[in-house]
């Protein structure tokens, strides 16, 4: 038996002021509708964050944790992206077990918004890696784009995972496009054994 979970987003500039949200979505197929937080969106860039329970993926007790994760709606994001992502790993701490699954989708994402340490730490924990390193290396953490009239420039990324993974475990996706739209999705199957 396998359940699939599908994720889908998008990597897309944002002007300023920004608009609604535009989060990801996510469904996994032992639910009847997609994976949505109680509370909305804070703002028009961040992460939706799942915990899903790996001994229950196929019934309606798989999701253990939902939140959206954002930055404030305000211009200038340089000193207000660090914090979330630590509230992200602050979250994240008592479900990193190998029976818990990670799931991280982006929104309105900035490809310079890269991952503060702690939340680095946490996503390793979960199986990133070359997803990750590969961000890194493409991007100019915490520069912004100069231009009173552009929120955030074009980034997504995604990442599904096992706690207690090693690097590189988990299934990434990344696209930096900076500049206009690139959508951005991933299946991942599960499959159970008796």
């Amino acid at each position: 038996m396998s359940t699939r979970l599908t994720i889908e987003t998008t990597a897309t500039s944002l002007p300023w002021p920004a608009p609604a949200a535009q989060p990801p979505t996510v469904t996994l197929t032992s639910q009847c509708a997609p994976l949505t937080p109680a509370d909305p969106p804070g703002s028009a860039c961040g992460f939706q964050v799942l915990v899903l329970d790996g001994q229950h993926l196929g019934d309606d007790q798989a999701v253990v944790f939902d939140e959206y994760f954002t930055i404030p709606d305000q211009q200038g994001w340089v000193t207000t992206y660090t914090p979330m992502y630590d509230d992200i790993a602050g979250a994240l701490g008592r479900y990193q077990l190998a029976r818990y699954c990670l799931v991280v989708a982006s929104f309105g994402l900035d490809p310079n918004m890269y991952p503060s340490s702690r939340a680095q730490k946490a996503l390793v924990g979960f199986g990133a890696g070359p997803g990750l390193n590969a961000w890194l290396q493409d991007c100019d953490p915490g520069s912004e784009i100069g231009n009173l009239d552009v929120w955030t420039q074009a980034g997504a990324y995604v990442m599904v995972g096992f706690g207690e993974s090693g690097f590189g475990d988990a299934v990434e996706k990344l696209a930096l496009p900076y500049q206009g739209t690139a959508p951005l999705s991933t299946d991942v199957f599960f499959y159970v054994t008796a």
